[in-house]
């Protein structure tokens, strides 16, 4: 049996917080992130995911990247959580209903600027 002693200031002291998100650490060059995830029967594995530095770097190599407020992009394109309606439109957006003749009359004066 193997004992480990730490000091009480290493045991007492919580873990410093990433910038680059909640539980990123970093080895070597790399950062990473734990996630567990559960398959049907009930069993929890843990899995590594790699952690990008930018939303450029997510997005070219497909990897992990959190965005304060946001949450976690998973895979450089889908969100892991989906926004609701209200969070959606909270950005003072807005869409208008447009009549079939309306939207002819926009099309075709879209081929008339173009051309």
């Amino acid at each position: 049996m193997v004992m480990e002693f730490k000091s009480p200031s290493q045991e007492d002291a919580p873990a410093p917080e990433s910038p680059y998100g909640p539980g990123v650490a970093q080895r070597g060059n790399s950062l990473y992130r734990s996630i567990e995830i559960e398959a049907d029967d009930g069993t929890v594995r843990t899995q590594e995911r790699q952690v990008a530095r930018t939303l450029g770097q997510a997005k070219a190599l497909r990897i992990d990247y959190y965005q304060p407020g946001r949450g976690w992009l998973r895979d450089g394109y889908k969100w892991e959580k989906d926004q609701t309606p209200e969070e959606i439109m909270a950005d003072g957006s807005s869409s208008l209903l447009v009549s079939v003749e309306e939207q002819e009359r926009l099309r075709e004066q879209a081929v008339q600027d173009s051309s």
